[in-house]
C-alpha cells in the first residue's frame, strides 16, 4: 500500500519562475531527493509550484529552503 505524500506549494512571481525551478532542481539533485509528483499553475503575475515528497522530512526541508507551504 502506498504511503501518504507530503505536498509542498511554493508561490513565486511569474518573472522568477524559471530561475526558481532551476534552483529547486539543483537543490533536489544535491540532496539526492527524487520527487514523484510535481505540478505547475499560475498566470502572468504569479506561479504555483507544487511537489509531492515521499518523506515528510524531505518535504519540510524543501519548504524551509524555498519558503513553501506544507499542504495536507
Amino acid at each position: 500500500m502506498a504511503g501518504k505524500m507530503q505536498l509542498v506549494r511554493v508561490t513565486v512571481p511569474s518573472q522568477d519562475f524559471i530561475s526558481t525551478v532551476d534552483a529547486m532542481a539543483k537543490w533536489l539533485t544535491s540532496e539526492g531527493i527524487i520527487v514523484p509528483l510535481s505540478t505547475f499553475s499560475g498566470d502572468k503575475d504569479k506561479r504555483n509550484i507544487s511537489f509531492g515528497f515521499s518523506s515528510d522530512a524531505e518535504g519540510k526541508r524543501f519548504a524551509e529552503r524555498f519558503g513553501g507551504e506544507l499542504r495536507p
